[in-house]
């Protein structure tokens, strides 16, 4: 089947077909620099490793700007730096790229997978002359510009949506820290202030139960329509809207039932401090402890406080192999409660800040994944 040499997503007025030329043709790989502890000095010059910016130095090896991506550990992440900088040795970087347009190559390197390369058996690692030889397909430089100019102003959507996203976390880390030390305090629907908080073990606001798991043994527990929570489905969101394994109502029955809106806590293992909030009945696994709100108290406040506290609370675990907080320590922490209408008050209140997070997120996801589809589509 012969090569398609031209894009499905095209400007109109380009039309001729697009060259084959070899790689290191159009861009040419060399192996970054070693930089040892003992040579590093304090400077404005970024150190680019496998990863990124590892750390600055005073001095740069390359004149900007530049094309770097992982060679060693973490192969294949392309980065652009528009400064001097210095290519880390576990780096290619871009030596030559032949008077083609550099933004176009950084372009055609996002989406070209360079991961698919890694030469290694043990350690991932990216050798250049395994890359080097491969056929390619690109337009000519005025294509190149134009379509780097239209996904750079992509690249400048989904930047300023990723600030955008930082910023509202960043706020809401100063105003939780706000509201949890009283500094900010909410009146009430006369205008007048809520009385005074007080401090209370987690077992005096709601019931504390441990998860368990049914027997993997029986599968006719499993692969149903509930939901069955581990620290794996505990991520970024509040709420745990699907869980990897599920079970049947069968399987379900073989558990500590949790109720909507309580809150979950991991308490062993490597994700200890992992919190969200059950948006439907569920079971958890023995990892973790659920709260479940007595009435006269906010589940949604709870979630927020445990946030806030995840890090202090889960220095109770110590040193040690696996980490651990027992529930009888989980139950017994101590921390501050307003009374009920103004723990729903604040609850609100950081819900809003969330509902925004999550839309800026959502709006990143669609940008990145619009991206996505137009380097699939542009490149040939």
């Amino acid at each position: 089947m012969e090569k398609v040499m031209v894009p499905k997503l095209r400007f109109p007025e380009f039309g001729n077909e697009w060259e084959t030329i070899k790689f290191k043709d159009f861009c040419f790989f060399q192996r970054g620099f070693d930089l040892t502890e003992k040579n590093r000095k304090e400077g404005e010059v970024p150190v680019i490793s496998s990863s990124g910016i590892a750390y600055w130095h005073n001095i740069a090896k390359v004149e900007g700007p530049g094309i770097v991506t992982g060679r060693k550990g973490i192969v294949g992440k392309v980065f652009y730096t528009e400064g001097d900088f210095w290519p880390h040795d576990t780096t290619l970087w871009v030596k030559d790229y032949y008077s083609n347009s550099l933004k176009y190559v950084y372009q055609f390197l996002l989406r070209f997978d360079l991961k698919k390369y890694d030469a290694s058996t043990s350690v991932p690692t990216l050798n250049r002359n395994n890359i080097h030889g491969i056929k390619i397909q690109i337009p000519s430089l005025p294509e190149q510009q134009k379509i780097a100019t239209f996904l750079g102003k992509v690249d400048e959507k989904i930047s300023a949506l990723e600030e955008k996203k930082r910023l509202l976390e960043q706020y809401k880390k100063g105003v939780m820290q706000q509201l949890f030390s009283q500094q900010i305090r909410f009146k009430d629907e006369d205008g007048n202030d809520f009385p005074a908080w007080e401090e209370k073990k987690i077992k005096d606001v709601g019931k504390v139960v441990t998860g368990n798991t049914p027997s993997t043994k029986n599968q006719e527990y499993y692969n149903g329509d509930y939901f069955f929570v581990s620290p794996f489905d505990i991520g970024s969101k509040r709420f745990i809207l699907k869980t990897k394994t599920t079970l049947t109502k069968q399987g379900f029955s073989k558990g500590r039932i949790i109720p909507k809106d309580s809150v979950l806590f991991v308490c062993i293992g490597s994700t200890i401090g992992k919190v969200g909030q059950a948006s439907r009945d569920c079971i958890t696994n023995q990892q973790i402890n659920s709260v479940i709100s007595h009435v006269d108290s906010s589940p949604h406040y709870l979630f927020f406080l445990l946030e806030k506290n995840a890090l202090k609370i889960k220095k109770l675990a110590g040193e040690q192999a696996v980490p651990l907080i027992n529930k009888t320590d989980f139950e017994n922490i101590k921390l501050p409660f307003p009374t009920l209408p103004e723990q729903q008050k604040i609850a609100s209140f950081l819900s809003a800040i969330d509902d925004k997070i999550a839309g800026v997120g959502e709006q990143l996801a669609q940008s990145r994944a619009f991206k996505k589809g137009l380097l699939q589509g542009m490149f040939v």
